[in-house]
This record gives structure tokens, C-alpha cells and sequence, in this order.
């Protein structure tokens, strides 16, 4: 059985990189897919433009989502997610470099299931996973 991939939207390099190299050391089965942009993440979910092929671009098992991003950000992300029933199931696990309780709150608001500060922290993106009970 394949497992859907963690998808992971973050505009800035290093973030993604770090985050790869975090994640790199779990025992992962699910492969890692890197979007740049909220507009990226939308299109993938909705399965339009480049990601139309769901075979290609599997519907992911869970989402890290960049909430500090110039286009298409997090936030707004999260806002239009939480107008589409259908990805309702989907966990949002919000990141940022900083713990600013007023995002922390928005993104909780929103539906984000969980948040994590930049750099993920091996051990807490594991509990977090645990707590939301995805296979990952």
C-alpha cells in the first residue's frame, strides 16, 4: 500500500531544505512534496494545472504550511481551505520561524491541527503526527 505524500509549502529555501533534512531522519514512507506558494497548494488540491494528475500528485496524508509567505501565504491559505468542505479531513500542520500567539491563534482558528516553529524539531513534529494519528 502507497502512502499519500507530506506536502510541504515554504517559499524560503533553507526552510525547505532544514525541513527535508528533519524529516529525512524518521523512518518515512511517504514521499515529500515541496510547493512554494498558497496559490501552489490550492492548484495541487484541487488538482488543477501541473498536479491534474493525481497519480503523479497523490492527495497528501498531511500538510506543513508556511504561514509567513509574500505570495499566496499561509493565512490566506487557511482562510479559502476552511471554505472547502471537501478538504476539511485534511491536517494542517501550520510552521513559523516565530511563535506570534496572535498567528498561532488565527491558524488554529482557521482549522491548522497543529503548529510548529521553524526549524521543525524532529521529536515534536513526531508527537504531533502521533496526536493526529496519520501514517506517515
Amino acid at each position: 500500500m502507497d502512502v499519500a505524500p507530506i506536502l510541504i509549502v515554504d517559499d524560503d529555501p533553507q526552510d525547505r531544505e532544514l525541513t527535508q533534512v528533519a524529516l529525512r531522519r524518521l523512518p518515512l514512507k511517504a514521499p515529500l512534496v515541496f510547493l512554494t506558494s498558497g496559490a501552489d497548494f490550492k492548484d495541487y488540491l484541487e488538482g488543477l494545472g501541473p498536479y491534474a494528475n493525481r497519480v503523479l500528485y497523490p492527495y497528501p496524508s498531511v500538510t506543513l504550511l508556511d504561514l509567513e509567505m509574500p505570495k499566496g501565504g499561509g493565512i490566506e491559505a487557511l482562510e479559502w481551505l476552511k471554505g472547502q468542505p471537501r478538504h476539511a479531513a485534511l491536517p494542517i500542520i501550520a510552521l513559523s520561524g516565530k511563535r506570534d500567539a496572535a498567528k498561532v491563534t488565527q491558524a488554529y482558528s482557521l482549522g491548522a491541527r497543529s503548529f510548529l516553529t521553524k526549524p521543525i524539531d524532529v521529536k515534536d513534529f513526531q508527537s504531533v503526527v502521533k496526536s493526529l494519528k496519520i501514517t506517515i
